[in-house]
């Protein structure tokens, strides 16, 4: 047991929480961004519709990348 509360109490799980956090809220702008264009967009335009959603979620993993190598203090 104590080589589990050693890892849960170290530097990299605390980040790694704060990371996780910080990237659900700043998912949220792409997801919606997402949502309205797909509403815009005909469905008969399905390439376009997977091109946006595949860059939208290029972008949530890069502000994952961005939020994890930035450290947000707490």
């Amino acid at each position: 047991m104590n080589t589990l509360e050693q890892v849960l109490s170290s530097d990299f799980v605390y980040r790694f929480g704060w990371m996780l956090l910080h990237s659900l809220w700043l998912m949220l702008l792409p997801a919606f961004v997402l949502m309205f264009s797909l509403l815009a967009v005909p469905r008969r335009m399905s390439q376009l519709r997977y091109l946006m959603s595949v860059v939208t979620l290029v972008v949530m993993l890069a502000q994952t990348r961005c939020t994890s190598t930035k450290g947000h203090p707490v």
